[in-house]
C-alpha cells in the first residue's frame, strides 16, 4: 500500500486520503454534532479561518457540506452576523490568532454570536492556548462538545 491510500475494514479496498479525510470531516465530525443537536436545531453553521477553508476546499466541495444541513460557511476572520440560537460548529487553526477571534465571539455573556460552540482543531492545540481558553467564561459555557 502507498502512501496515497488507507485499507478500511468496513470496505473491500483502499481509499484515497482525501476520501478518509472526507469520511473524517463529514462523519466523524459534521455527523457527531448534528447527533449531539438532535432536535434542538435542524441546521448548524461552520465557522473556519483561511487555513482550514483551503483544507476543507481540498477535500470536499460545499454540496457535500450543505447536504449535512451546515447551511452557512462563516470566515472567522471577518466580521459576521450573530445567530444567537443557531450552533456552530468551529474548524480552525490551534494559533494564537484563531482563538482570540473564537474568544471574542464569545465575549458578550446576554448575546452570543451562536448558541453553542462545536470546536475542532486542524491540529493539536497548545496547553499555552488550552489555558487561556479555559480562562474565558464567556466561551467555556457555550462549548458543547471539544
Amino acid at each position: 500500500m502507498d502512501s496515497t491510500t488507507h485499507s478500511d475494514d468496513t470496505d473491500n479496498g483502499p481509499v484515497t486520503l482525501r476520501d478518509y479525510a472526507r469520511h473524517r470531516l463529514i462523519d466523524d465530525m459534521i455527523n457527531q454534532v448534528k447527533k449531539s443537536e438532535r432536535g434542538n436545531n435542524e441546521y448548524l453553521i461552520m465557522v473556519m479561518d483561511k487555513h482550514t477553508r483551503e483544507l476543507l476546499a481540498s477535500i470536499c466541495n460545499l454540496f457535500e457540506i450543505m447536504d449535512k444541513n451546515v447551511f452557512h460557511l462563516e470566515n472567522l476572520e471577518l466580521d459576521r452576523k450573530e445567530y444567537p440560537s443557531t450552533p456552530a460548529i468551529y474548524f480552525i487553526s490551534p494559533t494564537q490568532t484563531s482563538v482570540n477571534k473564537l474568544i471574542e465571539d464569545f465575549q458578550n455573556l446576554d448575546v452570543p454570536h451562536y448558541q453553542s460552540v462545536h470546536l475542532f482543531f486542524s491540529t493539536k492545540l497548545s496547553d499555552g492556548l488550552m489555558e487561556h481558553m479555559s480562562a474565558q467564561e464567556g466561551l467555556v459555557r457555550r462549548i458543547k462538545s471539544l
